[in-house]
């Protein structure tokens, strides 16, 4: 709509004063988006260039190809064409409305001057500088036999070029695009509140009972960067740990700056994965009968989680920094989540955050100041551009080599664009917590023809469940689910997805399954099956008697019940191709009544079998 809402302001606009040029324009909108370009004027870039020619604003740059579409839109634009001596003079409001905030700068409405002498003044003050420019006053002054300041008429003067320069500036075509741009971006953000939120702003809102429209779902959570301007101290981190799992404890944590250099050995409450060990050299073993950290044979003094924890952010502390931004080569996936989770254990993430305030990560950043290579592990970068060797998966090797690599490859410039505040990290960190029990709930309720594994696991690490899918559909359908699941954060990447087809599938469900529902329609056989349909089917051949049949439905508590309905012999539905029941059943969802007697029919029928 956005397409054809364009074209006709494009014909009104170059064809002002032009009526029959306006007529011509509007009569041949239609065919050209259908890809018939005999009549295009000038406008049209067909004729530049037919074998590449594409449309800017339609799917693909195709055609359209809908003949329904096409009847509707030129019998729209017929009657538009008709009137086109009625259309020809209007012209755009924006004049209007420059005037109308100039009056109001002189006589603001939250002030009466209407009955004061002054109102008339205030007005003609407005007219002046709208039609003779800001040196009105030093004008005003000659005239009136006063001797007006060379200061007043030069700062008129300036304002006037200041103004001039603005306009020339927004009727540029790249402003106009940013322009236009941003007003979709408030309106998308705008929607998206509308549907988290429920009703909030209509007559007597407050007083709706409909627990639906007083649920919110909540704001996406995404890490907020951290001001590319802002100076910071970055001190380099790694941990080796007790594997890559969500379990994974902390064997060790080191970490530098400018030569200060911190390291302890953590004795973890579990084993270390067979994996873990081969890389980082660390067991545990009985020595003495106490478990005990050994690298290499060698017994390692360690202390308890707690002491570590405290002891780091002493350390932290000491550097008397007050924009701390933690590195990490990975940091963002493994190094941040596990050391947020394990201070989290010791109660000790509040005091985290005092003494840091980001972390920004190695791996993005070199990925986008050195893409295309084979491999951005820390020891082949650190081997390509630092010419050396070091013993890897020792924390504290790491940590000083990752240092010599940032310093070695200039990589400040585009490390601060991959920082990322704590507090969002913290947040981020809760969410990956609790996807888990969330994915687990997502793939109980929904098949997985409408969400596959990896998107529930995309959504559930995004804070969204079940319930609020089910709700973001029952207050905008599937409009309601693009909102929510394509919502931007504060990094500007989509909440979840904004995949059409992904989206497609879930409203599928959700238009099967009512809003509030905790129960999808598996199949529709059985008890005691075989034999059931086998006479029902017998029955219903031989003398035209209802049959019985059942649905078997799973409930969210994971339980398998059985309703057996008598129902009546089956209504036809008239058969279609894929294509045409594809598009009959889009139509469907988006509530359109379309003149087509076979959709109708086709509609008419489905709901008798209903």
């Amino acid at each position: 709509m956005k397409y054809v809402q364009k074209l006709f302001m494009y014909a009104i606009t170059q064809n002002r004063g032009n009526s029959t040029g306006l007529k011509a324009a509007l009569n041949t909108t239609v065919p050209h988006m259908y890809g018939d370009h005999a009549a295009c004027g000038e406008w049209c870039k067909y004729g530049d260039d037919p074998d590449s020619y594409r449309h800017k604003s339609l799917p693909f740059g195709k055609d359209l190809t809908s003949e329904i579409t096409q009847a509707a839109l030129t019998k729209i634009f017929s009657v538009y064409a008709d009137n086109a001596e009625k259309l020809v003079h209007h012209g755009s409001s924006q004049a209007n409305e420059s005037l109308n905030n100039t009056v109001a700068s002189k006589q603001p409405k939250s002030r009466h001057y209407g009955s004061s002498p002054s109102f008339n003044f205030r007005v003609g003050a407005a007219v002046a500088q709208k039609n003779v420019g800001y040196t009105y006053v030093a004008d005003v002054c000659e005239k009136a036999g006063l001797s007006p300041s060379q200061h007043a008429r030069a700062h008129g003067e300036q304002l006037d070029l200041l103004r001039d320069q603005k306009t020339l500036r927004q009727g540029r075509k790249e402003v106009k695009k940013r322009r236009l741009e941003l007003k979709e971006s408030r309106s998308s953000r705008l929607a998206s509140t509308k549907v988290r939120e429920g009703t909030q702003y209509q007559s007597e809102c407050a007083l709706l009972l409909d627990q639906q429209d007083n649920t919110e779902i909540a704001a996406p959570v995404s890490y907020d960067p951290i001001p590319a301007s802002e100076a910071c101290d970055y001190v380099v981190f790694d941990l080796e740990t007790t594997g890559l799992d969500d379990s994974a404890e902390i064997v060790q944590i080191a970490a530098c700056r400018l030569g200060k250099t911190f390291s302890r050995y953590v004795l973890p409450c579990g084993g270390i994965q067979k994996s873990a060990s081969e890389k980082t050299g660390l067991s545990v073993s009985i020595i003495g009968g106490q478990r005990t950290l050994v690298r290499s044979g060698k017994a390692l003094k360690t202390d308890v989680l707690q002491e570590v924890a405290d002891d780091f952010i002493d350390w932290l502390d000491r550097l008397r920094s007050k924009s701390i931004v933690l590195v990490a080569h990975n940091c963002k996936r493994f190094d941040c989540r596990v050391l947020l989770r394990q201070f989290a254990a010791c109660a000790a993430v509040d005091q985290l955050l005092e003494a840091v305030h980001g972390f920004a990560d190695t791996l993005s950043a070199f990925k986008e100041a050195l893409p295309g290579l084979a491999s951005y592990a820390q020891e082949r970068l650190v081997a390509d551009y630092v010419g050396t060797a070091y013993a890897a998966h020792d924390a504290v090797a790491d940590v000083d080599a990752l240092a010599a690599l940032i310093a070695k490859s200039m990589l400040q410039a585009v490390l601060a664009k991959h920082r990322y505040t704590a507090t969002s990290a913290v947040a981020m960190n809760t969410l990956h917590q609790l996807a888990g029990p969330r994915t687990a709930e997502l793939r109980s309720k929904l098949p997985r023809s409408a969400l596959s594994k990896s998107m529930a696991e995309r959504i559930a690490r995004s804070g969204l469940g079940h319930s609020d899918l089910n709700l973001a559909y029952s207050r905008g359908q599937r409009d309601g689910l693009t909102r929510v699941l394509g919502e931007a954060g504060s990094d500007g990447n989509p909440r979840v997805t904004k995949t059409a087809s992904v989206i497609k599938k879930l409203a599928d469900h959700f238009e099967l399954i009512p809003p509030g529902s905790s129960s999808y329609v598996t199949a529709a056989a059985t008890t005691p099956a075989t034999a059931l349909q086998a006479s029902s089917s017998s029955s219903l051949a031989a003398s035209g008697a209802s049959a019985t049949s059942s649905l078997t439905t799973h409930s969210s508590s994971g339980h398998v019940a059985t309703s057996v309905a008598t129902t009546s012999p089956p209504v036809p539905i008239p058969t279609l191709s894929p294509r045409k029941r594809a598009l009959y059943e889009r139509r469907l969802r988006e509530g359109y009544d379309f003149p087509d007697p076979a959709y109708l029919e086709w509609v008419a029928a489905r709901k008798r079998a209903a």
